[in-house]
């Protein structure tokens, strides 16, 4: 039987997640993705390469220390955002604790988590209230939920067996060019001591899209007649700079464009671009969608910021009554 002399490490296949998030810090790089990883024992880093067509893997990032990660033990239900959630979810851990924290805290960011919800897509959750339960697992409750605008993530849920990262400086971005967003390739993650494709690096192919750069939903929609015609209306969101309560948020776009989409039913009638957080849609178009009856009561109608950089951004959509 091979011992390894004293003081040299065991290298070994560690877990490893790499995934994207909207902006959750003005400071952090919105196009790149985060590496999170854990090994027993630990390597002194694990190390995440890209694949290239031209050659050898390209270094991509590092991953310095062990995030606490794991696994929902209790499925995460379909939950609002903006305000407390009063559940609970159980999950079990690969490695670390959790601990709770005051509302003041975690309204500053504390307990902070990503969970791979069931749309394939991650969401950015926080928890107040951690208790260890009998079986070794995790009970967190107080959730804030949707966080960062991740909210359609929020409200498709997570079910049993999703993975779930507590987003602690050990949850590092790792390096992407923006260019190829959108395409598929393979990444390995290792060992930092050990080579790639070896053994000890495991493979998955994934495809980044810059989540990051994507314009958040717009809130607030309404509609409002004025004369024979509506007028639609809502309030834009900023991805970056938004914490203040001064004046307008930034745009944080090369320019300010919207698609507004509006519906009867599930039949889409008419897709307009717009520059302002507004449109009017006149008599004459409402004939031809509605006929002379009209959209009734309420109006059903999606808005998309459009980045010029990504496209479009996350959709907000909605029957709104026309007052």
């Amino acid at each position: 039987i091979f011992l390894p002399p004293a003081g040299l490490p065991v290298l070994s296949a560690p877990l490893w997640e790499l995934f994207e998030l909207p902006l959750i810090r003005d400071g952090d790089d919105p196009v790149l993705p985060w590496l999170a990883s854990f090994a027993d024992p630990w390597p002194g880093g694990v190390a995440l390469y890209r694949n290239s067509n031209a050659g050898s893997p390209i270094l991509s990032g590092v991953a310095p220390a062990r995030a606490v990660m794991g696994r929902l033990v209790t499925a995460l239900p379909s939950a609002s955002s903006g305000r407390w959630d009063n559940r609970a979810v159980d999950v079990s851990l690969s490695f670390g604790t959790l601990s709770s924290r005051p509302n003041e805290d975690v309204f500053a960011g504390a307990n902070a988590f990503a969970v791979l919800s069931d749309d394939g897509a991650w969401e950015v959750c926080q928890f107040k209230t951690a208790a260890l339960q009998s079986g070794g697992t995790w009970r967190l409750s107080g959730l804030l939920r949707g966080q960062a605008g991740s909210e359609a993530q929020a409200l498709i849920g997570a079910s049993v067996n999703a993975r779930f990262v507590l987003m602690t400086p050990s949850v590092t971005q790792s390096t992407f060019p923006v260019d190829l967003r959108g395409l598929p390739f393979a990444w390995q993650a290792g060992p930092e001591k050990d080579i790639p494709d070896t053994d000890n690096y495991t493979k998955r192919t994934l495809t980044m899209e810059a989540r990051g750069l994507k314009p958040l939903s717009p809130v607030h929609l309404r509609a409002s007649k004025e004369a024979s015609d509506i007028r639609l209306s809502w309030i834009r969101r900023t991805r970056a700079g938004g914490d203040s309560w001064e004046g307008e948020v930034p745009i944080s776009e090369a320019s300010e464009r919207y698609r507004v989409t509006i519906f009867n039913g599930a039949v889409e009638l008419r897709d307009v671009e717009t520059t302002t957080p507004d449109y009017r849609y006149s008599a004459a178009d409402i004939l031809t969608d509605f006929g002379g009856g009209g959209p009734g009561a309420s109006l059903t109608f999606s808005v998309t910021q459009i980045s010029d950089a990504v496209g479009e951004g996350v959709e907000k959509k909605g029957a709104v009554e026309v007052l």
